[in-house]
């Protein structure tokens, strides 16, 4: 069960959603498509409010029940004003695999709620994601902000360093006792039960 990853206009994801859906149901092509968003709670002078962050701006994510051939990427893709095309490794290869494929797989199962942490987090300190759609990616901290709770990461994501931001809740500090993706996996599991 393959998943791709298609670069959109920012902004416009939702739009490029109902776009594509609309050709996948034309050409028959069993595809279901979503945006990594994150309901955060931001404090602020005059409460909590709560809002939904899109995290990774300008890409979907396409998820199939079999392998798509390239001509039917580009019938999802083409003469769209919002989709721009399906992001492709070195290789030519355009379905996720490795760590991107997890990634993935975890970001479509994903359906746990964020608990509080209350450790003590610095900038350029080694961390591992320990729920979501990131559960056990490991990163640096490149930015931490108190007053809403989050933390910008640096982590490897397609061949490269991407920057995320995640609440402060969702990271763990790299230690012996995280360093193992299973361990992370098992406790993230058994808080969804």
């Amino acid at each position: 069960m393959p998943y791709y990853i298609v670069h959109a206009a920012t902004g416009k994801e939702k739009h490029a959603i109902k776009e594509m859906e609309k050709k996948a149901d034309a050409l028959l092509l069993p595809v279901s498509m979503k945006i990594f968003e994150k309901e955060m709670i931001n404090t602020t002078k005059k409460g909590k409010i709560n809002k939904r962050y899109n995290m990774l701006p300008g890409y979907l994510f396409v998820h199939s029940d079999r392998d798509l051939d390239k001509n039917e990427l580009f019938s999802l893709t083409g003469s769209s004003g919002s989709a721009y095309r399906f992001l492709s490794y070195s290789d030519g290869r355009f379905s996720l695999k490795g760590s991107d494929e997890e990634f993935a797989d975890n970001f479509f199962a994903l359906r746990g709620a964020i608990k509080q942490n209350n450790v003590i987090i610095k900038e350029d300190q080694k961390v591992v994601v320990k729920s979501g759609a990131f559960i056990a990616f490991e990163g640096r901290i490149k930015k931490f902000d108190r007053r809403r709770d989050r933390v910008t990461i640096a982590l490897n994501f397609m061949e490269k360093e991407t920057l995320i931001t995640l609440p402060y809740s969702d990271v763990a500090i790299k230690s012996e006792g995280l360093d193992k993706k299973e361990e992370i996996c098992n406790n993230h599991n058994s808080d969804l039960s």
